[in-house]
């Protein structure tokens, strides 16, 4: 579920033929969205208390090391994701494609 359409028309026309005809891809679109600006929200707010206590040259370098951090353990969290919800969607379209068994007859 790589989403990076950037300027590229086809890719977002992609992405919203998706999220119209496939309502997994919106759901999960929308859920790694919130924990992207959750966590986000959280690390600036885990700042705010860290400009007051630490100097400018500790927090200076902390800064770049939270943001990176923060990031990286999103990405993570997205790639996991992304990769369980496209699992679990194929598998459910291979069990829909597929003809149901036959009925047993006695």
């Amino acid at each position: 579920m790589a989403v990076r359409a950037g300027s590229n028309q086809a890719k977002r026309a992609e992405i919203d033929r998706l999220c119209t005809e496939v309502p997994q891809f919106r759901q999960a679109f929308v859920r790694m969205s919130a924990a992207w600006g959750v966590g986000l929200l959280l690390e600036a707010v885990l700042r705010v208390p860290l400009v007051y206590v630490l100097s400018t040259d500790v927090m200076t370098g902390l800064s770049v090391v939270l943001l990176l951090t923060v990031i990286g353990l999103l990405s993570a969290w997205t790639a996991s994701y992304a990769n369980r919800v496209q699992s679990r969607y194929a598998d459910a379209r291979g069990t829909a494609d597929q003809d149901p068994a036959p009925a047993p007859t006695n």
